[in-house]
């Protein structure tokens, strides 16, 4: 194709991938086009002298406006029509260059791996809402009437039943967002076997990765919006999922069927035979490396249904544990960061649960067990990135303060203008599979679903804020509130008072008056 014709096609192409429908070239365009054929002229007069008109009219063919339609004519056929109003990034294929003949929902493997993590940025229809950060969606959606939410879920259920399968992953990533962001079981309670239905069905039959982790995911997500006390639809679907993750290769959907099954037994399951099984799954994953996310998943899994397993037998616990104990210590030399911290809070997580019952208790080689671990806190080694190096630094210390001093861990999450903090292992499992199943919907979730109360003792969702919390988390008031600024104020004025004191007795009493050689400690 000679240099006109191909920058004619670009214009023509540019056109097409902006407007999402057929380029036509207009009076503007044909303009344009007009000076590009001078400017191209100039450069080769000599040449174009030496033409006659009937060559000249062949090279100029692609500068008419017949033929540039032409050429995007051909071009929309190679294109799929949901594709036409999608513009293609390539900084979002970790900066590999797509082809406007690429399906960008083809994806492959590798993109699919933080598919979970970011689904919850999508709209409930692309074409026609504009792009939000992540964290306003929520607030989006609570502009909504129920009825209103009610008209766009039975959108999103006829769209998961239809034949193609865009329509179908626009249908089930619309229904994830919005149940991961907002509880629907008060009004939805009469549809939500239509819900699992249509999940198990668009996982029976998906064309790809994206269509398969999403049905996989909305599981998950159903098992919170409506799986308390489901036992015999639990046990349904831990059959479906378990013999797919035995037929399927893919290393992500393996992973996210590992999480939801997880998640569902943790919710639904009365047996905590149930979770022994998940338990072998990820032993089986553990000492069998496939891939950095799936270990990593099967680990956190791993400390969710270590927690039920202890709660009702402790001594199979701690067999289970002793078997999969190398594999811990093996898993705090990966690559991978997160696997190392994961393996480590699975050994503190262990800890925690068995000296609850024995006192006493040491793993074995504990002291060295207890230096490599100090070792990894303090990392100053080349090969790890400053980011890796300081994430594992601040989780690493949680662990190493936890089996030296006893010293619990501590997370927390604002709520309600509140922090709730948890400084427990079992409690933190507990949080991360939430977090990782609704992402920046867990806030909501807190807020509006009872079944948070229910397993975290918050009662943050009534109305009354000022209930005894559990023993494993407190409510700290909000530093940007007033009555954060008027606590603050008081307790300024209380420690003037008492370092008044403080100077009016220091050093006048013996230690028999205040045991301390005449100092006075105070809590601040």
């Amino acid at each position: 194709m000679n240099i006109e014709g191909t920058e004619l096609l670009r214009i023509a192409l540019s056109n097409y991938s902006s407007s999402g429908s057929t380029a036509k070239l207009e009076d503007s365009e044909v303009s344009a086009a007009d000076k590009i054929k001078e400017r191209i002229k100039k450069t080769n007069d000599s040449r174009e002298r030496g033409r006659s008109p009937n060559n000249s009219a062949k090279n100029t063919r692609f500068s008419t406006p017949a033929g540039s339609r032409n050429s995007s004519r051909e071009t929309n056929r190679t294109l799929p029509r949901s594709q036409s109003s999608v513009k293609i990034d390539s900084s979002r294929y970790n900066g590999s260059e797509r082809s406007l003949n690429d399906d960008p929902y083809n994806i492959s493997d590798d993109e699919a791996n933080g598919l979970s993590k970011n689904v919850d940025s999508l709209s409930i229809d692309q074409e026609h809402r504009p792009e939000k950060k992540k964290n306003q969606y929520p607030d989006q959606l609570g502009q909504f009437s129920e009825a209103q939410l009610k008209d766009a879920l039975n959108t999103l259920l006829d769209k998961i039943t239809e034949k193609r399968a865009t329509k179908r992953e626009e249908g089930l990533q619309g229904i994830c967002s919005i149940m991961a962001h907002k509880y629907i079981a008060d009004f939805e309670e009469n549809n939500k076997e239509s819900y699992l239905e249509g999940f198990r069905r668009c996982l029976k039959i998906y064309k790809s990765t994206k269509e398969a982790l999403l049905s996989v995911r909305g599981i998950a997500l159903w098992f919170l919006q409506f799986g308390e006390g489901e036992d015999t639809i639990y046990q349904e679907v831990y059959d479906y999922l378990y013999k797919i993750s035995l037929e399927t290769d893919s290393a992500p959907l393996k992973a996210q069927i590992i999480h939801t099954l997880a998640f569902a037994t943790f919710i639904s399951s009365n047996d905590y035979v149930d979770a022994v099984k998940i338990i072998e799954m990820c032993s089986k994953l553990l000492r069998n490396y496939k891939s950095e996310e799936l270990t990593l998943i099967s680990t956190s899994s791993y400390g969710l249904m270590m927690n039920i397993v202890a709660e009702s037998n402790i001594d199979l616990a701690m067999e289970l544990f002793e078997k999969d104990y190398p594999s811990h210590l093996n898993m705090l030399e990966s690559q991978n960061v997160n696997v190392r911290i994961a393996s480590a809070e699975n050994i503190a997580l262990m800890y925690e649960l068995i000296t609850g019952h024995q006192e006493d208790f040491e793993f074995d080689n504990q002291f060295e067990l207890l230096e490599i671990l100090e070792q990894m806190s303090k990392d100053s080694t080349k090969k790890h990135s400053k980011k890796d190096k300081s994430a594992q630094k601040s989780a690493l210390r949680q662990v190493v303060n936890y089996l030296a001093e006893n010293i619990s861990p501590q997370s927390r999450i604002s709520v309600k203008n509140q922090y709730i903090t948890f400084n427990t292992w079992s409690d933190h499992f507990k949080l991360e599979a939430f977090k990782f199943t609704v992402v920046n919907g867990i806030h909501m979730h807190f807020i509006e679903n009872p079944i948070m109360d229910l397993i975290f003792k918050t009662n943050i969702g009534s109305s009354d804020l000022n209930n005894d919390y559990g023993d494993n988390e407190r409510v700290v008031v909000d530093t940007k509130s007033e009555l954060a600024k008027y606590r603050s104020i008081n307790k300024n004025m209380m420690r003037k008072a008492r370092s008044k004191q403080v100077h009016q007795y220091s050093g006048n009493g013996s230690d028999s008056d205040n045991g301390y050689g005449g100092k006075y400690y105070y809590d601040s």
